[in-house]
């Protein structure tokens, strides 16, 4: 998928990504205090017959980061599988944050939320292990003003 191209992207240019991540430094500062909980698992009653997968309910905090990865579009559910595939396979052994661009954090970003099946585990596992720590604290970085005008 070609970053700019607007038939197929959310993003006419670096300055309109950079901008929907201006909230991510409120984010980051929430993320990093000591007593942050992502959210819980709902308890589930003993059932007899049939699988039961339990339910994360996010905290208000991560509720609110989710709902604005929605609303602002920084979750783009037109990149295909193939880019799914390879951004999951470059996770691994790699820090691809420290230089990311805002569309490599919108990508890492559909990676973990674009999934209906399996967003809750890698939004939990993306947490515990502090990617999105650093995906937080990079989006703040490209957000400030003087990046802005850049």
């Amino acid at each position: 998928m070609l970053q700019n191209d607007t038939e197929h992207s959310y993003y006419h240019d670096q300055s309109t990504a950079k901008y929907q991540l201006r909230f991510f430094g409120h984010f980051a500062e929430k993320f990093s205090q000591p007593n942050f909980e992502l959210g819980h698992f709902q308890a589930m009653p003993v059932v007899l017959n049939g699988p039961r997968k339990p339910l994360f309910i996010l905290s208000d905090v991560a509720n609110d980061f989710v709902t604005y990865c929605i609303v602002e579009k920084l979750v783009d559910l037109r990149i295909d599988a193939d880019a799914e595939l390879n951004i999951g396979k470059s996770l691994f052994g790699n820090n691809p944050i420290a230089n990311a661009s805002p569309y490599e954090l919108v990508v890492l970003l559909t990676y973990m939320l674009g999934n209906e099946t399996h967003w809750q585990s890698r939004f939990i596992n993306s947490f515990q292990s502090g990617l999105l720590q650093s995906i937080l604290e990079r989006g703040a970085e490209l957000s400030k003003p003087e990046k802005l005008a850049a």
